[in-house]
């Protein structure tokens, strides 16, 4: 692997560890902000390697839109912590953008991992790996965030 290669596969570890661990944590504590701040550091990484990589078909491609909606996703989750107060409409939009990044990262983590494995088809593992832990990150998310704000409001 190339060393751009290896740095997008660290920061792609990385990003993945740092958003467990941020999922993990109890909202707006300061180890949630900490390991939300590597999550994001670790995200711009691996959206810049991702963007300067066209091994693949030596041009723009789809994974470089989609490095871009990941770009956009993160930078959306983290305008609203800046708006003072960071209270209601800017928590749940913080938390729908970060738990949207985090979804997109397992996506394309779990696409990686499909494709390497014998028998796949490229094209039809990253499709069914993205499309099926979209679908299930969406479910969780529309299911466990307005639960996670309403407890924040108290």
């Amino acid at each position: 692997m190339d060393p751009l290669g290896t740095i997008h596969a660290a920061l792609g570890v990385a990003s993945v560890a740092a958003g467990t661990a941020v999922v993990l944590q109890r909202k707006g504590t300061a180890r949630h902000r900490a390991f939300g701040w590597i999550y994001v550091v670790c995200m711009l990484g691996l959206n810049l390697t991702a963007l300067v990589m066209y091994r693949l078909t030596g041009t723009f491609n789809s994974f470089h839109a989609t490095a871009l909606l990941s770009l956009a996703t993160l930078i959306l989750g983290m305008l609203p912590t800046r708006a003072r107060p960071f209270a209601g409409f800017f928590v749940a939009r913080h938390a729908y953008f970060m738990a949207g990044s985090y979804v997109g990262v397992l996506a394309a983590t779990t696409g990686q991992i499909i494709t390497r494995l014998p028998g796949f088809p490229f094209a039809v593992g990253v499709f069914i790996a993205r499309s099926v832990v979209c679908s299930i990150g969406i479910y969780f998310i529309l299911d466990r965030i307005p639960g996670i704000l309403r407890k924040l409001r108290r």
